[in-house]
């Protein structure tokens, strides 16, 4: 490899941030000219690259130390925004997420999935339930960490946090639920990394509605090769698009038939999703109408018996007083 180049892991560069130099990919043993300094990567595209496996991105040699201190600046400076944002208490949960998130791109980029890769993030789903569990101030983080870029890692990470708050509200006291709550949270979307981007992108693709319906079963498919995987955490995933009337996919399970944490899986989902579908609105207003969209949904997509403690609780949470 020409010395001309160093490699940057792309997990390092910030999607939404503008480029401090010029950005290279190596395609045939060739250096590309990929975007100038100046632009961004874009959570797409960011999201593209790991369809493609692609784990890093390259830089010119004079520029490495510019690059390399980019990213960690700005990563640094994100983290602490996120931390006076939801006060300095919160720092060790925000900082555990982030530094999740980094290894969540490298796990999903692994095809087959790497079983010591596997490892670290359960190790890590142990500690993090402990840490939340003793934690008063985990919806302060919570909330904090929801105002994200649009990136799947990310995606994948606020659904398993809001699931284990939910969870957590809703009386889940053994530690192994909760950690099989998270662990199906961070790979319900697995099966989506393998679906070409200008089908996600693209809703009125032919292709677009058999391949998102079939991709609980394909995340299942990859993940039930790896070793040490819980059967509960594969049957969250696998369901977390069912509903409780059996109106959801892919087989049309219902009611009692569901496993009885999918339906705070299928929350934790939709209610980021709704979030982030939102973001341009103020927070009181984007979080009243999520929490409608809950209510909503009461009895048809997911099991009444979460209700009304779910809405209640996220209210409390995340509504001033006067609101909630």
């Amino acid at each position: 490899m020409s010395e001309e180049f160093k490699e940057v892991p792309l997990k390092m560069v910030d999607p939404e941030n503008n480029l401090p130099v010029n950005l290279y990919l190596l395609i045939n043993d060739k250096f590309i000219h990929y975007l100038n300094s100046g632009d961004s990567v874009t959570s797409p595209k960011y999201d593209h690259f790991l369809n493609k496996n692609v784990k890093s991105v390259y830089v010119k040699d004079a520029d490495y130390d510019m690059m390399m201190d980019w990213c960690l600046t700005v990563r640094h400076t994100f983290k602490e925004e996120l931390i006076e944002e939801a006060g300095a208490a919160s720092k060790e949960i925000i900082e555990d997420t982030l530094d999740m998130e980094q290894e969540l791109y490298d796990v999903f980029s692994d095809q087959p999935l790497n079983i010591e890769r596997i490892d670290k993030l359960q190790a890590y789903s142990n500690e993090f339930v402990e840490k939340v569990k003793e934690k008063d101030n985990f919806k302060k983080a919570l909330s904090a960490l929801l105002k994200r870029n649009e990136t799947l890692a990310a995606h994948s990470s606020n659904t398993a946090n809001l699931a284990i708050f939910i969870g957590m509200i809703t009386g889940i006291g053994s530690k192994y639920a909760l950690e099989t709550l998270y662990m199906a949270s961070l790979f319900h979307d697995f099966g989506k990394v393998k679906i070409p981007p200008h089908i996600i992108e693209n809703p009125s693709d032919a292709h677009y509605e058999s391949l998102m319906r079939a991709h609980p079963e394909g995340s299942v498919k990859i993940i039930a090769k790896s070793e040490g995987i819980p059967k509960q955490v594969l049957r969250m995933i696998l369901e977390h698009h069912e509903q409780w009337d059996g109106a959801g996919y892919p087989n049309g399970t219902k009611g009692a038939d569901l496993y009885e944490y999918t339906p705070i899986l299928s929350m934790a989902n939709e209610l980021d999703n709704f979030l982030v579908k939102n973001r341009l609105k103020p927070d009181v207003k984007k979080w009243e109408l999520a929490i409608k969209m809950l209510e909503n949904g009461r009895g048809s997509k997911w099991n009444p018996m979460f209700f009304p403690r779910v809405p209640d609780a996220l209210k409390k949470a995340f509504l001033p007083e006067e609101e909630a």
